[in-house]
């Protein structure tokens, strides 16, 4: 495994961590406990922290697991897999779920 993706993989995954306290602590103990319905969580999202949160999250966490996937891949059939695929693959879907995401959290937003 190369040292950036191995030290990215770690960063992400404690600024997971962060984030995702945070984005539960605001989601939960801040805003107000009104029940979850489409208007409530259109009206959390016009709070910039939680929408960054949210954005940062998603994209973070797409790397984090998009790249355990491929590690997990390479290790259980390192010879009959090629890494260039796999990861090309992988990058594609990453950027589907990422500008789907992305554009979820915008329509929640206006």
């Amino acid at each position: 495994m190369p040292f950036w993706g191995w030290f990215l993989q770690r960063i992400t995954g404690a600024c997971l961590l962060f984030l995702l306290a945070a984005h539960m602590y605001l989601t939960h103990f801040v805003t107000p406990q009104d029940p979850i319905t489409l208007h409530s969580v259109q009206a959390r999202m016009h709070v910039s922290t939680l929408l960054t949160i949210n954005y940062l999250l998603l994209f973070l966490a797409l790397f984090h697991g998009l790249y355990g996937l491929r590690i997990v891949l390479m290790d259980l059939a390192p010879k009959t897999l090629n890494a260039k695929v796999v990861g090309v693959v992988l990058t594609i879907v990453g950027i589907c779920f990422g500008v789907f995401g992305a554009y979820t959290l915008r329509v929640l937003a206006s």
